[in-house]
């Protein structure tokens, strides 16, 4: 919660709220597999933000990271199901680390990871060093989509 005047700001885990009684729960692995059947259904490039390993990092707390680790790969895993076989793209980038080190509470210079998976991935990767090549990543990949070539959509 962000802090206030007289009160602490508070880190770790988000409070659980109570489920909205028309929205069903899903695991992360169902998680994952909607909203890659959204992207693949979608015309262009869909976003997905995943701030839980922030906010474990920043708390320092090994529980809480496990925990945000495991509903991330559980996520990755569903979508990377339904992607694969359909021909879909995914690029897993971070702009910072700070999980891989709970010592500090601040954001490290370590290395972090860019991963991509789909049709073109590694030769869209070759030459990736930082977060700057990221966008004429997705700009080659987006070039490489209009060829005649069979796909069944993208990340």
């Amino acid at each position: 919660l962000p802090g206030r005047p007289g009160r602490p700001r508070r880190l770790g885990p988000p409070e659980p709220t109570p489920p909205a009684a028309d929205v069903p729960r899903a695991t992360p692995e169902e998680a994952g597999r909607r909203a890659a059947r959204e992207a693949l259904a979608t015309p262009g490039f869909a976003f997905f933000e995943y701030f839980l390993t922030d906010l474990a990092g920043h708390a320092g707390d090994l529980a809480f990271a496990r925990e945000a680790l495991a509903r991330l790969d559980g996520f990755l895993a569903g979508a990377v199901e339904v992607l694969r076989p359909r021909g879909g793209r995914l690029l897993l980038a971070s702009d910072h680390g700070n999980l891989e080190d709970l010592r500090t509470r601040g954001h490290t210079r370590n290395p972090v990871p860019l991963v991509a998976l789909g049709p073109g991935a590694a030769s869209a990767l070759r030459g990736a060093r930082s977060l700057l090549d990221v966008r004429p990543l997705l700009a080659a990949w987006d070039a490489d989509l209009a060829s005649p070539a069979p796909r069944g959509g993208r990340l």
